[in-house]
C-alpha cells in the first residue's frame, strides 16, 4: 500500500494540490490563485476530502522550480513547514520533471522527453528525460538560438519523442531545422501537482531533496542608497 501523500505545485502558472490516500488520488487546481494567500485553503479544503483532516500525510512533496520566485518560494515555504510539523518527508522535483511525467502518459514509444518553460527574454528552461524520467540532460537556462548547440553534445535531437511545457512551441522552431520531429503534449488540466503526488507516493524521499531550483538570479535589486 502506498504512503498517504500530499504534493503541492506553485513553481509556475496555476496553482495545485493532490492527494494520494487509501481514498483515491484527487487534486485540485486554480489557475488565478496567489500562492501565499491561496495554497494553506486548498491544502486544509483537499486534506479534508481525502478524510486526512486531522491526520497527517505520510510525505509531502513540492515543485522546486525553475519558475517564479514569489510563488515559488509560497510553495517550498509550506510544503516545508507541513512536513517539520507533520514529522514526514519532504521530497522535491523540478517543475521540468513534474512536465515530463505528466508528459509520459501520452509518449506511445520508448524515446526521450523534453520539457520546456519560457523564460522570457528570448530564453527557455529546458531539460531532457528519458523513458525511464532518467535525467538525461539537467535542467539548464538557454536563449532559443543557443538550445541546439546546448542540447546536440548531449542526446541526439531527433530521438526526443515528445515536448512538454509552456516552451515547447519555443523548442519545435528552434529545434525542426535539426532533424525534431516530436509532438507537443498539452498540459494536464488537473496542474503539476497530480503527476507529482503520483512520483512521491512510490519514490525513495532520500533520492529528491527539497532543494529550490531557480537557474537565474531574481530580477529584483537592492534599491541603491539614497544620497
Amino acid at each position: 500500500m502506498i504512503p498517504s501523500t500530499l504534493a503541492i505545485d506553485s513553481a509556475f502558472g496555476a496553482l495545485s494540490v493532490a492527494v494520494a490516500s487509501a481514498r483515491g488520488t484527487m487534486s485540485r487546481i486554480r489557475a488565478d490563485g496567489r500562492a501565499a494567500e491561496d495554497l494553506g485553503p486548498m491544502v486544509r479544503d483537499i486534506l479534508a476530502e481525502a478524510g486526512l483532516h486531522g491526520h497527517r500525510p505520510e510525505r509531502v512533496a513540492v515543485t522546486l522550480g525553475p519558475g517564479g520566485f514569489t510563488s515559488l518560494r509560497a510553495g517550498l515555504a509550506l510544503a516545508k513547514g507541513l512536513a517539520m510539523g507533520w514529522g514526514v518527508p519532504l521530497l522535491g522535483f523540478t517543475t521540468l520533471f513534474a512536465l515530463a511525467a505528466d508528459a509520459r502518459r501520452e509518449a506511445t514509444e520508448n524515446k526521450p522527453i523534453a520539457a520546456a518553460i519560457d523564460a522570457k527574454r528570448g530564453e527557455v528552461f529546458v531539460a531532457i528525460f528519458g523513458p525511464d524520467l532518467g535525467v538525461l540532460v539537467a535542467p539548464l537556462v538557454t536563449p532559443v538560438q543557443d538550445l541546439a548547440v546546448a542540447l546536440r553534445a548531449r542526446v541526439a535531437i531527433e530521438s526526443i519523442q515528445t515536448i512538454a511545457g509552456t516552451g515547447a512551441g519555443m523548442v519545435v522552431e528552434a529545434l525542426r531545422p535539426f532533424g525534431l520531429t516530436a509532438q507537443v503534449c498539452a498540459p494536464g488540466e488537473a496542474g503539476l501537482a497530480l503527476p507529482l503526488v503520483n512520483l512521491a507516493a512510490k519514490a525513495d524521499p532520500a533520492a529528491f531533496p527539497a532543494n529550490a531550483v531557480y537557474l537565474r538570479p531574481a530580477d529584483a535589486r537592492p534599491m541603491a542608497p539614497t544620497q
